[in-house]
């Protein structure tokens, strides 16, 4: 398995630690509008997890027909894409969450564990990504989680922020 994300923020690489959560053994690649494709890296894979970012569309479903390909995102631009790709071509609908004005990461996670409750950290990091700053505990976490340098779907921190085990909000 192999899990593409979006490597430029911590809903990107929180969504990552999510499905590293759900799939240990999975490799992750971080990747960024700009880049070019890691087709070859894809090739490798016959299930890939597409999160916080898009393709083009017509890769995407192009994905859909030869893979297990499942795409979570949030952004309107690429949801509208889809949207109208799908009008366009009637192909096989992505497996996935998308919903714009919820955080990849918090998607992810009602994706892989729609039964469990969401963590707080999750919660702020999501709340975060979209903006929503009512609670005054958004921007300090935040902050402290850019402090720690939480860059990376392996790094410890973010195990502990998804098992509720993190001082940062305690």
């Amino acid at each position: 398995m192999l899990c593409i994300y979006h490597i430029a923020d911590h809903d990107g690489k929180g969504s990552a630690a999510v499905v590293r959560s759900k799939f240990p053994a999975a490799e992750f690649f971080g990747y960024d509008y700009g880049m070019e494709i890691p087709k070859d890296l894809i090739a490798q894979h016959h299930e890939i997890i597409l999160c916080d970012i898009s393709f083009p569309m017509d890769y995407m479903f192009e994905l859909n027909r030869t893979k297990d390909f499942t795409w979570i995102d949030h952004h309107v631009s690429a949801i509208r894409g889809y949207e109208e790709f799908w009008e366009n071509h009637k192909e096989k609908q992505i497996k996935g969450l998308r919903r714009n004005g919820t955080a990849a990461i918090i998607l992810t996670w009602e994706y892989f564990y729609p039964q469990k409750e969401i963590p707080q950290a999750i919660k702020y990091i999501g709340l975060n990504d979209v903006f929503d700053l009512r609670d005054k505990n958004v921007r300090p976490f935040e902050f402290a989680v850019q402090a720690l340098g939480a860059n990376n779907p392996e790094d410890k921190i973010w195990q502990q922020m998804i098992n509720n085990d993190c001082l940062l909000y305690t």
